[in-house]
């Protein structure tokens, strides 16, 4: 516990030190960083130094401005770049069958606008229109570089490819045509028995139910680990802490009673009696509830003791059980020695285990005090770096 504190007080100290370093911190600046081209103003808070006087300085950058080779050649660049991102899915600007990439917008500020002979076959988003050509189709695609108000145009010719139709689709065309040319005002569309002389039979679509069994069999697969496996360990956890948390009450009351002159069994009644009195429910006075009851059903005490401490199964209970079946049958000249140690000994435990717990607490905390200190540091140090 100690360790853990004086790790928490470093870090906490850390953090400060690094606060303090950041904001004392002023770097000297000798020049300002420009926009590359086609950027935004670039805004940047100063404190200037004057005769021992300081004062707040905003100054605004405007980005770099290109000379007219520059723009020719961002121009090219461009252009490039378009030829390349343009065919899209397609093999070649000679064999189009799939919508072309328009790229309207680029990072050096250059505005790109495209106008095409043909709109029927190819639109202004580059969606291509082939369905119902017969025949390749060449179509002429202007391009216009702009940059404020210097311009350059292109010119890429493409050549778009009938669409290749599938079997599937010839035959829902077909069938789509004949159904369309049928009485329209009958209630129902009768389908046809023959295509290209062969018989077909039509069938309903069955739903895909594959995917929810699967769904279901992980939800299913979840629920029976968390029931079986995980939550029955957990519950387990919790009860034995329960019940070791209880020991020492119940030893000390049992080792006061027995001491005054009353029987064990006479001395476990008085236990649980006071216990449903207070309403609540704790796991050993429960367990303990049921060894009287089964005592009373005509269960020999040494065996019911014994039941007690294996159906608790915890070590100390187990001891506990043991030693009271053994004051019965066999009868101890020392019982109420072993009973006062075995008080000491579980009040030391009790000690023993809430220091344990305080320091698995204080465990846990190291968890978040480092993010919390990991997320300090990068607020501070990154705009530190960026400054540079």
């Amino acid at each position: 516990m100690k360790k853990n504190k004086i790790l928490i007080f470093i870090v906490i100290v850390t953090a400060i030190v690094a606060v303090i370093r950041t904001v004392s911190a002023q770097n000297q600046v000798k020049q300002l960083k420009r926009e590359e081209y086609g950027g935004s103003d670039r805004e940047y808070s100063l404190v200037m130094e004057k005769d021992g006087r300081d004062c707040e300085v905003n100054l605004t950058v405007n980005p770099k401005i290109p000379d007219e080779a520059g723009l020719n050649k961002m121009f090219e660049d461009t252009y490039e770049n378009i030829l390349t991102k343009i065919m899209g899915g397609n093999n070649s600007l000679s064999e189009v069958t799939e919508n072309l990439d328009f790229t309207y917008n680029t990072e050096s500020g250059i505005t790109i606008q495209y106008f095409l002979d043909d709109y029927s076959v190819i639109n202004g988003f580059g969606e291509v229109n082939n369905k119902s050509l017969q025949s390749p189709e060449k179509v002429d695609i202007s391009v216009e570089l702009r940059y404020e108000d210097k311009y350059k145009t292109y010119k890429i010719p493409v050549v778009v490819l009938p669409k290749q139709i599938t079997e599937e689709e010839q035959i829902n065309t077909e069938l789509s045509n004949r159904i369309n040319s049928e009485d329209t005002n009958s209630d129902y569309v009768k389908l046809p028995e023959e295509i290209d002389g062969k018989k077909v039979i039509f069938y309903e679509k069955k739903k895909k139910i594959l995917p929810y069994f699967f769904a279901m069999f992980l939800i299913i697969a979840f629920l029976i680990y968390y029931y079986k496996i995980y939550n029955p360990k957990i519950t387990k956890e919790k009860r034995d802490k329960l019940l070791i948390a209880d020991y020492p009450e119940i030893v000390s009351k049992l080792s006061l009673l027995m001491g005054a002159g009353m029987s064990t069994y006479n001395a476990l009644i008085k236990i649980t009696e006071d216990y449903k009195k207070t309403g609540k429910t704790k796991p050993a006075y429960e367990l303990l509830y049921e060894c009287l009851n089964r005592i009373s059903s005509g269960i020999t005490e040494t065996d019911a003791y014994m039941e007690f401490g294996k159906r608790c199964n915890v070590m100390c209970y187990i001891k506990l059980g043991n030693l009271l079946a053994q004051n019965i049958s066999k009868g101890t000249d020392n019982i109420f020695q072993l009973l006062k140690e075995e008080t000491e000994k579980a009040f030391e435990d009790r000690k023993a285990l809430a220091k344990k717990l305080g320091e698995e607490a204080g465990t846990k905390l190291l968890l978040p005090m480092t993010m919390m200190l990991s997320v300090v540091l990068i607020i501070i140090v990154i705009p530190a770096f960026m400054s540079f």
